[in-house]
């Protein structure tokens, strides 16, 4: 399975428990923007627009995935109406048929959010590809 995890106000090493969680056999996970430098594209918590479309961007190129995990990350200046703004585009890229999860990043314990939420889509996905897979089964 693939997913891409957009956190772009993160740094690598937050981010680095996360993408060590899961077999690299069995799970993709692709941070989003694509690090330059290790840079993190937010000034002081906020992304400008044109980093916002250029995430998406690559969202759309980079494609197809399984599941999307958004960072919301209102609580460092970037204020809700936007942040939603972000997840609805995301949904609009991916359709119907793709599980997107967000998770509202308060900065404390990025790294056990995100493994917490990426496990959800995983367990989505599964069940959307093999009804059986269900809470019934296991």
């Amino acid at each position: 399975m693939r997913f891409a995890l957009l956190a772009p106000c993160h740094d690598t090493a937050s981010l680095a428990p996360t993408l060590t969680t899961f077999d690299p056999d069995e799970v993709e996970v692709v941070v989003l923007p694509s690090r330059r430098d290790g840079h993190v594209p937010c000034d002081d918590g906020v992304m400008s627009q044109s980093t916002t479309d250029d995430m998406l961007d690559e969202l759309a190129w980079r494609g197809p995935w399984d599941g999307v995990l958004v960072v919301l990350d209102a609580s460092a200046g970037e204020d809700r109406p936007a942040a939603r703004q972000v997840a609805q585009r995301v949904r609009r890229i991916l359709g119907p048929d793709v599980p997107v999860g967000t998770v509202d990043d308060a900065r404390a314990d990025i790294a056990d959010q995100l493994s917490e939420g990426l496990t959800v889509l995983r367990t989505l996905r599964t069940i959307a590809l093999d009804p059986a897979a269900g809470p019934a089964s296991w």
